[in-house]
């Protein structure tokens, strides 16, 4: 968890992960667990939340443990969640309130369309605009002016706005290091595809942070 400005470690993923995912130490929570039958050695996926917990989102909002996940992950993204919150946040676990149903369904609804953005699912293909022809990475350097960002003296990746280049997860610009991951060799046609899909998925996240700031909580 970054010690200095905004609080930004949250991510979600549907592989294995490591204790270095958000840059220092990193915790998992799966939404399920799978559990062997000791009579039938069967394997059962149950729910990684407590009965009583379960029982409460069930009773108070009509909700499974998937909609609860997509509600918990939009409260972590709502900027004034993390504004409030802030120097909490950076010596213990998040704390989930919880809003009336009307509340829980803004976020969940926008929690859903985050999560399903961060899996990259159903993301539209984009566009490559670049400039130059030499795709060897030497340098990783923002113009703000061009909104562009310089890879090498020749070649530069067009359409990044500063928002989309200053967005972090876990204290680290996302396309800044995705690119130093790769100085020194070629990217490859699929990376730069995947660039402006992170471009995209980070433009649409920024929308959805500033739908989830004009909630107002219950």
């Amino acid at each position: 968890v970054p010690k200095k400005g905004d609080w930004n470690a949250i991510i979600i993923t549907r592989y294995l992960t490591d204790i270095h995912l958000t840059g220092s130490n990193s915790y998992t929570f799966p939404l399920h667990q799978y559990i062997e039958n000791k009579i039938t050695k069967e394997i059962q996926k149950v729910p990684n939340i407590k009965k009583d917990v379960l029982k409460l989102i069930k009773q108070k909002y009509n909700a499974n443990e998937e909609d609860f996940l997509y509600y918990i992950y939009a409260i972590l993204h709502d900027p004034k969640y993390r504004e409030k919150y802030k120097e909490f946040l950076k010596i213990d676990f998040p704390r989930i309130p919880l809003y009336d149903k009307e509340t829980f369904e803004k976020y969940k609804e926008i929690g859903k369309k985050l999560v399903e953005l961060h899996l990259m699912k159903n993301i539209p293909t984009q566009d490559v605009d670049i400039e130059g022809n030499n795709l060897k990475v030497e340098s990783v350097k923002y113009d703000k002016k061009k909104k562009c960002i310089k890879i090498n003296k020749e070649t530069i990746l067009l359409g990044i706005d500063e928002n989309v280049w200053e967005f972090k997860i876990g204290g680290y610009k996302v396309i800044e290091k995705y690119l130093k991951g790769r100085k020194g060799r070629k990217l490859t046609i699929d990376e730069l595809e995947h660039i402006y899909k992170v471009v995209y998925i980070i433009k649409e996240t920024i929308k959805l942070m500033k739908e989830l700031e004009k909630i107002e909580p219950q």
